[in-house]
């Protein structure tokens, strides 16, 4: 999937309130996606300050890369545009991105706070890996990935990215093995903050975190809901009375929006023609593609698709 380069674009039509404000810094004009980076120092994390970032003009032009971001917001605000949604942000807030989401940032130019970089296939010690403990219970239920926390809770955080952030500079013994401790501590508290609809632990919230997690890693192969309900050895009735009494969509309509999403960032963000889009989201036709794309949008695929 080359999202290297893309077509030019008109500027993202949602824009926060906070852009009224006199200190806001231009709204983003993406017009190309930045190479996917790593990034990453540590074996575990990286940390750096909001306000230190090393590139952050980059950050307001379309880009994703390949680990998880966590980003705690002590002051300041603005709009993190996530795909084709903008979501505002201010000082308490919590902006999770999961893994190769394209996304960019606008914010004031008095925005702090602390920026973590975390590797995909990290293992947390609190037995439950990052995705399924901040990532998937928003998805599941459809929320958005910014979450705002308490006032009394942003000491707790401020000191344990701190702590974070002071032992991953020091370079001491047994660095890693304390990141690691204190990366649990931090994602276990910012866990506690999530919507409480996301925190149910029902049999049904559990299966359909399951098929979440499943789509978003054979979306591409994998179209039809009976196969997910095999190698998830769930029954597919069970699966789809689970899904709806979560999402209040069918298991179905979920793989296809998901479909969707990519086939527009495609679309918009690579170099690919209509076909080849097709292809890489595993359809065998351009044909099929082009069907599937209309009866969900109304509309036919073009290269130079953007924000239906």
């Amino acid at each position: 999937m080359n999202l290297s380069t893309c077509a030019t674009y008109p500027p993202l039509n949602a824009i926060s309130p906070v852009e009224d404000a006199g200190s806001v810094e231009p709204a983003p004009r993406p017009t190309r996606i930045i190479p996917v980076r790593n990034g990453l120092v540590g074996n575990v994390c990286d940390i750096f300050r909001w306000e230190n970032a090393r590139d952050p003009a980059a950050i307001r032009l379309y880009h994703r890369h390949p680990f998880f971001e966590l980003v705690w917001i002590s002051a300041g605000g603005g709009t993190h545009f996530s795909d084709f949604d903008a979501h505002p942000f201010k000082a308490g807030s919590l902006v999770i991105v999961p893994v190769n989401q394209v996304h960019a940032w606008h914010y004031r130019a008095d925005t702090r706070g602390f920026v973590l970089l975390i590797p995909a296939c990290i293992s947390l010690q609190i037995g439950r890996p990052l995705d399924t403990a901040l990532v998937l219970p928003l998805r599941s239920e459809g929320l958005a990935p910014v979450v705002d926390v308490p006032a009394s809770s942003w000491p707790t955080i401020d000191n344990l990215c701190g702590l974070i952030a002071q032992e991953h500079a020091e370079q001491r013994r047994h660095r890693d093995q304390v990141l690691r401790s204190l990366l649990d501590a931090l994602i276990v508290e910012c866990s506690r903050h999530l919507p409480a609809e996301s925190q149910n632990e029902s049999p049904a919230a559990h299966i359909t975190q399951l098929f979440v997690e499943a789509v978003e890693k054979s979306f591409t192969n994998c179209h039809k809901v009976q196969d997910y309900a095999r190698n998830l050895k769930i029954p597919e009735p069970v699966l789809t009375r689970s899904v709806r009494s979560r999402t209040g969509k069918r298991p179905r309509e979920i793989l296809q929006e998901r479909l969707l999403l990519e086939a527009k960032r495609l679309l918009v963000h690579s170099t690919l023609t209509v076909a080849e889009v097709g292809y890489q989201l595993g359809f065998k036709t351009p044909s099929n593609f082009g069907r599937f794309f209309k009866t969900l949008t109304g509309k036919a695929p073009r290269r130079d698709y953007r924000n239906v």
